[in-house]
């Protein structure tokens, strides 16, 4: 089974698509092939019986004709099951037509729900979808017990010696688990699943089970075990190469302990498994000119991989060690009306100033509100263009302000902001 949507196109259609597929099974290796029959149509169940029963070897249903096509085709079309094969043949019901002449109810009742849900998939008039085939993961642990459990402190002691067991396989190949999934299944097959992304990639057994730990303590309230848990299964769905970091040696020649690279992302850890993910952010690199935005707030689950590359946009060396929250306005005395200020006051403190550089002009983001940035551009924020200096006092202090608006060429009196504070 292979879902093509959308992507049929790339093969020159699905004609071109399925003989494509035809020529490389024909000339597989060595000269052997392996014969294809294939049939591409809007559901999975009118798919299914046209590939094998259909006359042609390629079959192409086109849009909308599904029930069309699979309604001469004979029952075995439908996906049934041997015993229902034979009852329709002692019925003497050779085709789906033949089928799908009686009402849902007598079919219910003569041969149960499930070849009803069959036809009513192959004539596109019931919803399938395609589960697709993952592979297991390459590190997990799992023990089955001979009699159940429902208390949550054996349970936790049996999560403990999962956790050293997949820790163990993690350390031996390098490997750092950034996703844990538990599987609890119990008496009755039910299933209860439990996923915790992790900030660090992490093989060390006692945080895994101090993060399970209080997750269990968090649902102990609503873990309904059932008549109790038979099977646990513990994987490490998504894995990140470890880094052992370099000791230091003194000079007297003995090791100094380094901190821990992994410390962090075990804080980060503890403290999404108490607030949420959502709730505990950190800013990242943003590329964007204006200086309000070139920061953003992510999760520190999702902080590690994201982060633009702003590098080549912004140069560190210009923009202040220490920015204020919101700019804020000051009194401006310039000796012409687009250069650099020669006197200000800022906070009730006058300031003359003796060097200045600049300016570097920022435009307004022409973009915004066009991308789905709705918010910022309701609030008008950042709509005139700015231009920054970086000027220093009599003092020795530098000070990062900048001129709103352009002089006759943009709407409205330009005005002088304070942004920042260099060191």
């Amino acid at each position: 089974m292979l879902d093509i949507s959308g992507c049929a196109h790339l093969f020159g259609g699905e004609r071109a698509l399925l003989e494509d597929m035809a020529a490389r099974l024909a000339t597989y290796r060595d000269g052997r092939s392996i014969t294809l029959r294939a049939a591409i149509a809007g559901s999975i169940g009118a798919a299914w019986g046209l590939a094998r029963f259909a006359p042609s070897d390629l079959t192409i249903v086109p849009e909308g004709q599904d029930a069309e096509a699979v309604l001469p085709l004979p029952p075995a079309a439908l996906r049934l099951s041997p015993p229902h094969i034979d009852l329709c043949q002692r019925l003497g019901l050779d085709t789906v037509a033949e089928l799908a002449r009686f009402p849902r109810a007598d079919l219910t009742r003569r041969f149960g729900p499930t070849p009803v849900l069959r036809l009513e998939q192959a004539l596109g008039q019931a919803g399938e979808s395609l589960n697709p085939y993952l592979p297991p993961p390459q590190f997990q642990a799992h023990k089955n017990l001979p009699q159940g459990v429902t208390q949550i402190e054996a349970l936790a002691v049996l999560i403990g010696e999962l956790c050293a067991a997949l820790a163990a396989q993690l350390q031996q190949a390098g490997q750092g688990a950034q996703r844990l999934d538990l599987a609890l299944t119990r008496s009755d097959n039910a299933v209860m699943a439990l996923s915790l992304p992790l900030a660090h990639p992490s093989a060390d057994a006692a945080h895994m089970l101090r993060l399970f730990e209080e997750r269990l303590t968090r649902l102990s309230g609503g873990l309904d075990a059932g008549f109790g848990i038979e099977q646990l299964r513990l994987a490490a769905a998504r894995t990140a190469e470890i880094v052992t970091p370099q000791e230091h040696i003194s000079l007297s020649g003995r090791l100094r302990k380094a901190a821990p690279m992994a410390a962090l992302g075990g804080l980060y850890d503890r403290l999404v498994s108490r607030l949420g993910a959502n709730v505990v952010v950190r800013p990242v690199p943003h590329a964007s000119y204006i200086p309000e935005r070139a920061v953003r707030f992510a999760s520190v689950l999702e902080a590690q991989q994201s982060g633009d590359d702003v590098s080549s946009i912004i140069d560190p060396a210009t923009r202040p060690l220490f920015m204020l929250c919101a700019p804020e306005p000051i009194e401006v005395i310039a000796e012409i009306p687009e250069g650099a200020p020669y006197r200000f006051r800022w906070r009730r403190v006058l300031h003359e100033v003796t060097a200045a550089y600049g300016p570097e002009r920022i435009a307004p983001e022409w973009w915004d509100g066009l991308v789905g940035d709705r918010q910022s551009a309701s609030i008008g924020h950042n709509r005139r263009t700015r231009d920054y200096y970086r000027v220093e006092d009599t003092q020795g202090h530098r000070f990062w302000l900048y001129r709103d608006g352009l002089y006759e060429r943009e709407k409205g009196q330009p005005r002088w902001f304070m942004h920042g504070v260099f060191p």
